[in-house]
């Protein structure tokens, strides 16, 4: 399984009707021999839905799937297998909207795949970014104080932290945490990294167990500014 740290080919699915543009696969969170497109993922209303990649030696298959969050359900909408050559072997696309739907059952293939990829969202594209903390060789951490919210005791936020020299084609890592102000305790609730040309390389829910912040480091900065949030009034 893919591991993210404690605070993680142009295809066309060429159906009768149907073209779906697939622009940046990753592997799949989950350790599975698969890849998502993180480009094709969408959210209309109560539908999420992204295409999926499963290969082997002989065969390719690209699949969309749904996902219906409002009755926990999800389907194999759609589907293309194409040999070693390109040769398309099989399609089939499901016409009708109420046919296929699966409960999502802890511990199966669909259940994994709604926890990483719907969810656990992708960063807000929106985000404005506001930097806390700067360390002493040049990495950069910000907080979205778009989506900063407080509610109960607990601040829920997106945490960027940007890398100077990208190493190992590693440009940023964008954090969702949720912070407990009384106990001054984070969980990190997923992680999304992205390469040197702003892509993203790997995205994964995290196990969310709470942990003490440490004195002095870039996590008690941002919670000392929440704090001053907080206590203010302005948050």
């Amino acid at each position: 399984m893919n591991k993210i740290s404690p605070l993680a080919f142009i295809l066309c699915l060429a159906l009768a009707g149907m073209q779906v543009s697939a622009e940046n696969w990753i592997k799949n969170a989950d350790g599975s021999p698969s890849w998502i497109d993180t480009d094709s993922i969408r959210q209309e209303q109560a539908i999420s839905s992204f295409d999926m990649r499963l290969e082997s030696s002989d065969f390719t298959v690209v699949s969309t799937m749904e996902f219906d969050t409002s009755k926990n359900t999800w389907r194999t909408a759609a589907l293309v297998t194409r040999d070693k050559d390109g040769k398309v072997l099989h399609a089939e696309k499901k016409e009708n909207p109420d046919d296929g739907w699966n409960k999502l059952m802890p511990g199966t293939y669909g259940k994994n795949l709604y926890r990483h990829y719907v969810e656990t969202p992708l960063p807000p594209s929106d985000a404005k970014w506001k930097q806390l903390y700067n360390d002493n060789r040049g990495t950069a951490f910000s907080i979205d104080t778009n989506s900063l919210r407080y509610k109960n005791g607990y601040a829920d936020l997106w945490l960027a932290v940007t890398l100077p020299d990208q190493e190992k084609d590693l440009s940023q890592i964008i954090y969702r945490v949720r912070i407990n102000m009384a106990y001054k305790k984070v969980m990190t609730l997923s992680a999304t990294e992205y390469n040197a040309a702003g892509k993203i390389r790997l995205h994964a829910a995290a196990e969310g167990a709470k942990e003490n912040i440490p004195n002095d480091s870039p996590v008690e900065k941002v919670f000392e500014y929440l704090k001053d949030e907080i206590d203010s009034g302005r948050l």
